[in-house]
């Protein structure tokens, strides 16, 4: 097998992965559909509704589903006969997690967006028909797409995350996934109060990562910041480096993976 990165290798590999589990992927797909067309069920049970509010029930169906999915795809290598047939599997490390990828992080997200998208209607559309229901204004559909762009990034960082955990650790993946991410944010909470904070004055105050602002009394204040651009690329970086950051994680854990 040549080293190099195949598309037609990757085909093949993408067509025996649904071979290999397509019975669990379409179970996946039942479960995905049942389970939001009962929490639209329950959302139309209320007296008073908001359109927007039904973006909640995709948001937790993509962290929560998309999480315990992308925890999922590298399973076989839990134990040591899968895992051994795994990793003898004529491809290269980077087929394996771009197949990956796609099945967690691409299909996934598409089965999720389009039951999201057949059933809200649907949902609405009986909804109306009760005269006795009563609609609030859609205002926080405004707010709702402020924060689509931040929700889409956290939540494509998270699955990468999840995906990195199923190759890292051999069993539990999703539950010691969840306890490490708990334990990093509490850690970069304690580093920044315990050992960040107590570096600047009283009167120095952190406005976010890129600004600090002082009050020195006598109406005095300061503000003080990077350059502009470095401030957009800093804000670039920790916005869009994570989910490559935790793919290349996975590909070099992959890589060297043994059983």
């Amino acid at each position: 097998m040549q080293a190099s990165f195949s598309f037609t290798r990757l085909g093949l590999l993408i067509r025996k992965q649904w071979a290999d589990h397509s019975k669990l992927y379409l179970l996946a797909v039942v479960a995905i559909f049942g389970l939001m067309a009962i929490a639209f069920y329950l959302w139309s049970l209320s007296e008073n509704h908001d359109p927007a509010s039904t973006y909640v029930i995709l948001i937790v169906a993509m962290f929560l589903g998309g999480s315990i999915f992308a925890s999922m795809m590298f399973a076989d290598l839990s134990q040591r006969t899968t895992g051994i047939y795994f990793l003898s599997v004529p491809a290269t490390h980077a087929e394996k997690l771009v197949c990956s990828i796609l099945y967690s992080q691409v299909l996934f997200n598409l089965v999720i967006l389009i039951s999201f998208f057949i059933l809200q209607p649907i949902t609405l559309s009986l909804v109306k028909l009760n005269p006795h229901m009563h609609f609030h204004s859609d205002m926080a559909r405004s707010e709702f797409s402020m924060l689509a762009k931040h929700i889409t990034l956290g939540y494509l960082s998270l699955q990468a995350f999840f995906l990195l955990g199923s190759v890292y650790f051999q069993r539990f993946a999703f539950i010691k996934t969840v306890v490490g991410g708990l334990l990093i944010g509490v850690v970069f909470v304690l580093f920044i109060a315990y050992l960040i904070k107590p570096i600047f004055p009283s009167h120095v105050e952190m406005h976010g990562i890129f600004e600090l602002r002082t009050d020195e009394g006598q109406d005095s204040s300061f503000s003080y910041s990077l350059p502009a651009w470095q401030t957009y690329l800093m804000r670039y970086a920790v916005q869009y480096i994570w989910v490559p950051v935790f793919w290349a994680a996975t590909y070099f854990r992959l890589k060297e993976k043994e059983l």
